[in-house]
């Protein structure tokens, strides 16, 4: 018979492991409840992490820390590798999509006697608090920045009146208008069926850009959305190794890196032009859309600190 002393730690021993075994199977319950969220997000992050939002890419890291901490991790990785990932794909492109496009309209909302609604301080540090993210993907550094000269564009654009959107300084110069113009005309032509046609399509007609633009905001802003998002379809379709595939633009060849570094340059251009108009129209009532005047040592700091971002 066994002693008083055994049966206690043979009771102990086995109350534990009913313990662990309860906890085990609560936390793969749980974790079988995150996993639809989690197992596209992951999905999505295997074909492009750029297309989503930083804080989306943080989030599902954290998750994934999380879960595979548990005993229950080891039985729940085939199924983050299950093919219910491509249907997520489509909505969350879909989502990246409509988050660009009401970022113009949320803007034009703060607008009051034709000038945005803004402090002096820089329309630009909505990164307040986020850190340039690290990344050795050329894909995702591209596409961060087409996002930040898009911002900038728009940043710009609301802080002028609809009248001087059509403003030209001089008859060899372009006004907003018509150079949000050319460069959605261009965007479509670029960027439309990009891994199988040529560039240039051959029903784009380029000198059109520069005459008559769109007459009205609404108009101007539905125009740049479209073009910005055949830019979104275009490259959220793309890894890594399709860099090296070759595509042609007026019959010449590029890699597939070629072509983006072209429009990476071509629309940085147009959008400094912009803000350059926008901000000879406003003056001394221009709202900064970099490092304020006299400020400089103040914003290395908080970049340091990880507490704004320089792009």
């Amino acid at each position: 018979m066994e002693s008083p002393g055994g049966l206690f730690h043979w009771l102990l021993r086995a109350n534990r492991e009913l313990l662990t075994e309860s906890l085990r199977l609560s936390l793969a319950g749980g974790a079988e409840g995150l996993l639809p969220g989690y197992g596209g997000i992951r999905e999505l992050l295997a074909v492009n992490t750029a297309i989503l939002p930083v804080d989306t890419r943080r989030a599902a890291g954290h998750a994934g820390r999380s879960l595979a901490g548990t005993s229950a991790g080891p039985q729940l990785r085939p199924t983050l590798h299950a093919g219910g990932g491509c249907a997520c794909r489509g909505g969350a492109r879909h989502g990246a999509r409509r988050e660009a496009a009401d970022s113009a309209d949320e803007i034009a909302g703060r607008r009051r006697d034709g000038r945005a609604d803004r402090s002096a301080k820089s329309e630009l540090d909505d990164n307040e608090g986020m850190a340039l993210e690290f990344t050795t993907s050329y894909l995702a550094d591209a596409l961060t920045l087409f996002r930040y000269y898009k911002k900038m564009g728009e940043a710009a654009i609301a802080q002028v009146t609809d009248e001087e959107l059509t403003k030209a300084l001089d008859g060899e110069m372009n006004s907003i208008a018509v150079i949000v113009k050319h460069m959605t005309g261009n965007m479509r032509s670029r960027w439309t069926d990009f891994l199988t046609t040529d560039g240039e399509k051959p029903d784009r007609d380029r000198d059109s850009e520069f005459v008559e633009p769109p007459p009205t905001r609404a108009e101007l802003m539905k125009s740049w959305e479209e073009g910005w998002d055949h830019l979104w379809r275009a490259l959220g379709q793309l890894q890594e190794h399709d860099m090296v595939r070759t595509v042609t633009i007026r019959g010449e060849r590029h890699s597939v890196m070629q072509a983006i570094n072209r429009q990476l340059a071509h629309y940085p251009y147009h959008v400094g032009q912009i803000v350059m108009l926008a901000k000879h129209f406003r003056g001394d009532k221009w709202q900064t859309l970099s490092v304020p005047k006299n400020r400089s040592t103040d914003f290395n700091m908080r970049v340091k600190a990880g507490e704004a971002s320089q792009r």
